[in-house]
């Protein structure tokens, strides 16, 4: 009697041990998926930042020309050339990435077209055409606004990529969790089961 006790014991732990490997599975599980939106937030931010931060540097680098021209105060030269020397640094970092998407290193390219424009602007203020200097500024002004607007396009774009990839990550966690909780449950019926049919048994 005690030896059939014995035998229905360890076959109740065994049912039980294999009950738990769901829900053991599914605390795994979540710590994994916790993992996955962590590193889809840290691998995007720093992309998304340095975007952000060269659409200012920017828009800096325009308000200094049209300072400068407007007020012929030299401290927008200063400006200038600190900006320039953001960007510079920005776009270093962007080329050597190997996440950077295609079309951001195209606008890096437009970048460097339209920071020659700006430098010409530059020259001719220095040289004395302060005309000339105004012609070129209005004839950048397109450029400008459009590598600032195509700039912002990009930054969205990478923000709409990262909040895709957390929502697929999300939904996937939520059917993760919701056949670990149906394995378990089928897991508890079996227990269940077991359990009235031994005792029903040792009657």
């Amino acid at each position: 009697m005690k030896r059939d006790w014995f035998h229905r014991s360890m076959l109740v732990g065994l049912i039980l041990a294999f009950a738990s490997i769901p829900l053991v599975h599914s605390l795994s599980g979540y710590e994994v998926m916790g993992k996955l939106s962590e590193d889809t937030y840290v691998n995007d931010m720093p992309m998304i930042k340095r975007v952000d931060l060269l659409i200012q540097r920017n828009r800096d680098r325009a308000n200094a020309v049209r300072g400068l021209l407007l007020y012929h105060d030299t401290s927008y030269a200063r400006e200038y050339y600190h900006a320039t020397s953001e960007i510079h640094r920005l776009r270093n970092q962007l080329q050597a990435s190997p996440d950077t998407p295609g079309t951001l290193l195209d606008l890096l390219d437009k970048n460097q077209v339209w920071e020659l424009q700006i430098e010409a602007v530059f020259r001719s203020y220095e040289n004395g055409s302060a005309e000339e200097a105004i012609r070129l500024a209005e004839n950048s002004t397109k450029t400008t606004q459009t590598l600032l607007e195509d700039l912002e396009r990009v930054k969205q774009e990478l923000y709409d990529h990262m909040e895709r990839d957390m929502i697929n990550t999300r939904e996937t966690a939520t059917g993760f969790r919701e056949t670990s909780l149906s394995l378990a449950l089928l897991s508890s019926i079996l227990i269940l089961v077991t359990v009235v049919f031994f005792l029903r048994r040792s009657r």
